[in-house]
């Protein structure tokens, strides 16, 4: 690889300085040649991370992504289960109420008509005990006189 630094190089500075020629500012010393390549390598490194700072940006974007596909996968798993299990449970219950006898139906159904008819006639002798006692102090009333 060349070195070139301005107009001149390297191997023409060497010449130069083996003939005893003043040296010139154009011409580059070793350690100009040697900042070069530092800087080119430098340069050369700078690049190659540039190139690989969005492979490492994409790799943990797709590390994200695969936790956050699992945990909703997760997610998922779990309201599946609790919905068999309330499914289930649901069914159970109608399972119970489809085997249970026809008589315990009927015997509920009785109690609750009858707990209904005697609060029922509990307010209507509530109300006839009432009107009986409002009858007798309108008769207790004494009726004007007449002269």
């Amino acid at each position: 690889m060349r070195a070139v630094y301005g107009a001149v190089h390297v191997s023409e500075r060497k010449a130069c300085i083996g003939k005893g020629e003043p040296q010139n500012t154009q011409h580059i010393t070793e350690q100009d040649v040697h900042m070069v390549n530092t800087q080119q390598g430098y340069i050369l490194v700078m690049c190659v991370m540039a190139m690989l700072s969005p492979m490492a940006i994409a790799s943990e974007a797709n590390v994200l992504a695969e936790k956050a596909k699992q945990r909703s996968s997760a997610i998922e798993r779990q309201q599946l289960a609790q919905a068999r299990a309330a499914f289930n449970a649901r069914s159970e219950q109608e399972q119970k109420q489809l085997h249970a006898k026809p008589q315990e139906w009927q015997l509920e159904q009785q109690e609750k008509a009858q707990q209904h008819f005697k609060l029922q006639e509990t307010r209507e002798s509530r109300y006839l005990k009432e009107a009986k006692a409002a009858a007798k102090l309108i008769r207790k009333i004494p009726k004007p006189s007449t002269q």
